[in-house]
């Protein structure tokens, strides 16, 4: 039984760290595409993974900003 906890909170410190990483994903993506010049936002790119978009209009990766 003790090893059944430990795994599941293994999991959900997992899904903590993603959920963290793709927060912080998003606030880096630019105003506009680099590429097209398309005003976009982490709530119109297409999310092709927790830290990996690109541009709903000309399907260009988006370089996220890094702090």
């Amino acid at each position: 039984a003790q090893a059944l906890l430990t795994q599941m909170a293994k999991r959900d410190e997992d899904k903590a760290a993603v959920a963290a990483s793709a927060r912080s994903a998003a606030m880096a993506v630019p105003s506009n595409c680099p590429t097209c010049g398309a005003a976009i936002s982490a709530a119109s790119v297409t999310w092709t993974g927790p830290t990996t978009a690109h541009c709903p209009y000309c399907k260009a990766a988006i370089p996220l900003k890094t702090a």
